[in-house]
């Protein structure tokens, strides 16, 4: 009797939902179960399910899936900081809300949830989302709200699901995939080596608009201060921190810079970590005075920011691929809870790019 197996590009024998119920011993619903993530199945019997299809090599279809999402309506959660300073966490919303729409062909649905700032008010009402949402099969989240996020689980009884960090990452759980961001140290080690280019012996002050314990930022200074090892005739003049985050009292960060530089003539230079308030930079020139000063910063997120670039107020700054920060980890979502396609990698890096007038004018 002659049987009919479908091969594929690579001439090997396309493995089915039933090639991995006999080797297993178990039904094909059980297999499927356990694939698609439906029902009940016992640990000991989706660890093996699991080895047996990878065994194998088991692939679902795309077709398959695309039809298999539609059937299961997939919800998926998207959690980011919505303050009127952070303007570059709206890029990665704005990335996510696109990523949403071409998901939105699978029958999935995003559900997007924006925190300004970490204040009793505003978890209340991210556990009210949290909670209203118990149909969401796997969360996209800026990696501080890890901790509350699993808080509210517990509290109210809700199962855990799939995580992806973005941005900030968090702790290694059974339920975190990965982590999408940037290597922080690696920016601030960038950052010291373009400074070190411009002058190899600036006197360095470092500003950031987080309270010093975010590890962004903590990275970042730790980066430039290795990197600062190669170049001992490099100062650090100080580091600024703005002292009250949750309500960014900016007036005060812009009264304490321009203190410091006027007391101290021989600031050549400023790396500011951190920016959200790009107007900082016309504090620092003006308090200046004459003196030539280098100023580096983060991210490139809005016109005046680029306007500063063009006409030397920003020497230079530090892009770090908000776009894939946005969608890849909905996309990494959408994947493993339709797929069961964990993503390779524990954590996918994103481009730190270096941005100059020269290069911004040749892309305009």
């Amino acid at each position: 009797m002659m049987t009919d197996n479908t091969l594929n590009s690579n001439d090997k024998m396309v493995v089915t939902i039933q090639d991995i119920a006999e080797e297993v011993g178990v039904s094909r619903g059980t297999v499927d179960r356990v694939l698609n993530h439906r029902g009940r199945v016992s640990k000991e019997t989706e660890k093996r399910v699991l080895e047996v299809a990878g065994r194998l090599g088991y692939q679902k279809s795309m077709a398959g899936t695309a039809l298999a999402a539609r059937r299961k309506k997939l919800q998926l959660g998207f959690i980011y900081i919505d303050s009127p300073a952070a303007a570059f966490h709206r890029q990665i919303y704005e990335a996510a809300v696109r990523k949403g729409r071409e998901l939105a062909q699978y029958g999935v649905t995003v559900h997007s949830f924006g925190i300004r700032y970490f204040t009793e008010t505003e978890l209340r009402r991210a556990r009210q989302f949290i909670v209203d949402h118990p149909d969401i099969s796997g969360y996209a989240i800026y990696g501080s709200f890890d901790g509350f996020l699993r808080r509210t689980w517990e509290e109210n009884g809700m199962p855990e699901v799939p995580i992806v960090t973005y941005n900030i990452d968090t702790e290694k759980t059974d339920e975190r995939l990965c982590f999408v961001g940037c290597d922080y140290q690696e920016s601030g080690r960038i950052a010291c080596g373009l400074t070190a280019i411009i002058n190899s012996c600036a006197r360095v002050l470092i500003v950031s608009e987080d309270a010093g314990n975010i590890p962004s930022g903590q990275q970042r200074l730790e980066g430039f201060e290795r990197e600062k090892k190669h170049y001992p005739q490099m100062q650090i003049a100080g580091v600024i921190y703005l002292q009250n985050p949750v309500f960014m009292d900016r007036e005060q960060l812009r009264r304490t810079v321009r203190h410091k530089l006027l007391q101290d003539p021989d600031i050549d230079a400023v790396y500011l970590m951190n920016p959200s308030d790009y107007s900082l930079c016309d504090v620092i020139h003006e308090a200046a005075g004459n003196r030539k000063m280098t100023v580096i910063t983060n991210d490139l997120v809005t016109e005046e920011q680029m306007q500063m670039l063009r006409d030397g107020r920003i020497t230079a700054t530090i892009t770090q691929e908000p776009e894939k920060q946005g969608k890849k980890p909905l996309e990494i979502l959408f994947r493993y809870l339709t797929m069961d396609r964990k993503p390779e990698h524990d954590w996918i890096k994103t481009r730190l790019s270096i941005t100059i007038r020269q290069n911004l004018e040749s892309e305009s």
